[in-house]
């Protein structure tokens, strides 16, 4: 698979990781009647921390697909990733769809939010 159509498909399911954590949260906690128990707690974690090492196979993907540096340390042109997810409609001239765009920015700030993310989620345990 080409890193433009595997980096965000990365992002994506890191995106999606902490919902599916929330969601197991939820059913766990249909199942566990014990509130002191913390199964719920670790989890959540488990969920951030799927989310942190997807974010990171995504920076690892970019890094590696991204030409290197020139001898005047800097890249020449910027490189983006962009396309759709799905199209909502269109009418007339108009064409709403759900678009995404992915840069080196979004790419090293996914990484860094996860982090912290994942960080505050061992925290509160």
């Amino acid at each position: 698979m080409s890193a433009d159509r595997l980096i965000p498909l990365l992002l994506t399911l890191a995106w999606l990781a902490p919902l599916g954590g929330a969601v197991a949260t939820w059913a766990a906690g249909r199942v566990v009647v014990d509130r002191r128990s913390r199964l719920a707690a670790w989890i959540a974690v488990g969920g951030a921390v799927v989310s942190l090492n997807l974010a990171l196979a995504a920076g690892v993907a970019w890094w590696r697909s991204t030409p290197s540096l020139t001898q005047w340390g800097f890249i020449p042109h910027h490189r983006s990733v962009s396309g759709a997810f799905y199209s909502l409609g269109e009418f007339g001239g108009l064409s709403l769809s759900v678009d995404y765009y992915v840069d080196s920015l979004t790419v090293l700030m996914f990484a860094v939010v996860t982090l912290i993310a994942t960080c505050v989620h061992v925290f509160a345990v």
